[in-house]
């Protein structure tokens, strides 16, 4: 059997075909470099951006740039970068036209012009147009900070840091509006402090007086409660203006001083209470100097003092009999509750600082007094909003606080029971409750050990 094959054969046929192929390639190459035309590469800093085909396009596109930034600023626009053309061939769609060309110069090119820095401390922190925009917006600053009651005298205003108005070459994209500026300043940076907490303190009452939010003082302190312990630290981050204004005022006010309460024996009385005098508040005029830090008063001297009207004194008779009630966890007597509903904070929670009984209830709820007594005060008193405050003898004195309406009046008797003021959420309260405390001998004790 034959197996012979035809090797020359089939050489001499591959031939022609390979000669075929590499001439279909040499025409399909000659058709493409025949499509490239003369252009130039644009290296910007030494580095190529794009292709143009001729450079005076590109030098178009840099006159346009330059005279819109002029006319936007009304000053003369520069660059520092340097630019190199090399000729080349290139493929016709490589090549960048008009508003392309333009969009890749702003992109890479850092132009610069004459503008003003503000200087704080030594720092540059932002860079405006020209000196009347700077001052402008420093004065703007000062006199956003320099706000004083009708009663008052500015006696001066001027910044903590110092502040400096300086010219410098810089890139316009550094440069920022009036109103950027302002904002930049007013919001500053994160600085946080450190807050040793205080007898009395919650965690509500300090992001108070701090004008911070409770979340954010939780979560900054790592806190799954609002319960806080005295002397415990706790970080307060606030935000500090990059530029502060500090004024001095003088003025005059006029400032209530509080009387006292006397009590005194009577013995014709029994076991009751009698109001023999009627306590009034004091008038005084001072005259001061005080210091303010963005608003916020840092140090008070008082210059002067006038009495205008000396307070006079409450004076309270009861008797020497003392009322037979009973007796449980050493507690001098037995009070009722003031209203019904959840207990929502103990007393003693939050860290031991909170003195009293909050108990849940809707607004406009009756609140009625524990026990029979003297009101000794009835009006609003900061953080307890409107308070109902009752002496019931044998030092014990009982306080209703958040009230949305006061039904009773300073010097006036209750008796066990009465309606005396409506439940609220008047002064430092997240919602409406009674806030309820029990005092002995001028000591917050926990209600709970006297309420039946």
């Amino acid at each position: 059997m034959q197996n012979n094959v035809d090797t020359k054969g089939h050489f001499r046929y591959s031939i022609p075909v390979v000669i075929v192929l590499i001439l279909i390639l040499a025409m399909y190459l000659m058709a493409v470099n025949g499509m490239k035309i003369s252009a130039y590469a644009v290296l910007i800093d030494g580095e190529e951006q794009f292709l143009v085909e001729n450079h005076e396009e590109v030098e178009i596109s840099i006159n346009n740039i330059c005279s819109e930034h002029e006319q936007k600023l009304g000053k003369i626009v520069e660059f520092d970068n340097t630019i190199e053309y090399e000729s080349i061939f290139a493929n016709e769609w490589d090549l960048l036209k008009g508003k392309e060309i333009e969009e890749k110069l702003k992109a890479t090119l850092d132009f610069s012009t004459p503008a003003i820095a503000i200087i704080v401390d030594g720092d540059a922190i932002a860079y405006v147009e020209n000196e009347a925009i700077a001052k402008s917006l420093l004065n703007k600053l000062k006199d956003e900070n320099s706000k004083i009651s009708e009663d008052e005298r500015l006696v001066s205003s001027d910044f903590v840091e110092e502040v400096e108005l300086v010219e410098k070459n810089v890139s316009t994209k550094k440069i920022k509006n009036e109103e950027q500026v302002y904002s930049l300043i007013t919001t500053g940076t994160e600085s946080p402090e450190k807050y040793i907490v205080e007898e009395g303190d919650s965690i509500w009452l300090i992001a108070h007086r701090n004008n911070l939010d409770v979340d954010d003082i939780k979560q900054v302190n790592k806190l799954n409660s609002e319960t806080l312990s005295i002397g415990q630290e706790l970080i307060l981050v606030k935000n500090q203006p990059l530029i502060s204004t500090m004024v001095q005022v003088e003025g005059e006010k006029i400032e209530t001083i509080s009387h006292e309460t006397k009590t005194v024996t009577d013995n014709n009385l029994g076991s009751t209470v009698r109001v023999r005098q009627v306590g009034q508040d004091g008038k005084k005029q001072i005259s001061y100097v005080a210091t303010l830090v963005n608003g916020v008063v840092k140090e008070r001297e008082i210059k002067e003092k006038n009495i205008l009207r000396q307070p006079v004194d409450q004076v309270i008779a009861r008797g020497n009999q003392v009322a037979q009630v009973a007796s449980r966890g050493g507690s001098s007597g037995v009070l009722d509750w003031p209203v019904y509903g959840p207990i929502t904070s103990y007393f003693g929670s939050r860290g031991g600082t909170h003195m009293g009984l909050d108990i849940g209830a809707r607004t406009g709820t009756d609140i009625k007094a524990a026990d029979s007594g003297v009101v000794i005060f009835a009006g609003y008193q900061g953080a307890y909003g409107y308070l109902v405050r009752i002496d019931h003898g044998n030092g014990m004195e009982t306080r209703y606080a958040h009230c949305s309406r006061l039904l009773v009046s300073r010097g006036e008797h209750v008796s066990r029971g009465q309606v005396i003021a409506r439940v609220g959420s008047t002064g430092r309260s997240t919602g409406p409750h009674l806030h309820f405390e029990v005092l002995t001998n001028g000591v917050q004790r926990n209600p709970l050990n006297y309420l039946r």
